[in-house]
């Protein structure tokens, strides 16, 4: 009976492990899939990290705070600057990206003035 050679089985060992440990992210879906600044958004999937510090996540090119997170969800806030590009996460440089855009809904301060105005001029 021929023998294994001991690297061999340790090297198999390690290489399986390690796709378990490091497993591609996989985004599911975005919800909701438009809102302004400061939207939580919340993205599910699979094989996100369960520390909330480990899952880099881009709106477009801008990092999104992540408030919470499981192995199946990720829930982050809108940044600043987010663009009309594709959600990516990354978990152990491994990366996932979203098939569709996050719609960012700039909020019009001329219409909120515009608002504010018309409901004054109501009160009087």
């Amino acid at each position: 009976m021929p023998q294994i050679d001991k690297r061999f089985c340790f090297l198999a060992i390690l290489i399986l492990y390690s796709l378990q440990l490091f497993s591609q992210p996989e985004i599911n879906s975005f919800s909701p899939v438009s809102g302004a600044v400061g939207t939580t958004v919340t993205i599910t999937g699979s094989n996100f990290s369960t520390n909330p510090a480990d899952n880099i996540v881009f709106f477009g090119a801008v990092r999104a705070g992540v408030t919470t997170s499981t192995a199946g969800s990720i829930t982050v806030t809108v940044p600043a600057g987010a663009m009309y590009k594709p959600l990516s996460v990354t978990v152990n440089g491994l990366t996932a990206y979203t098939g569709r855009p996050f719609i960012n809904l700039p909020v019009n301060t001329i219409f909120k003035k515009m608002l504010k105005k018309k409901g004054a001029a109501n009160n009087r």
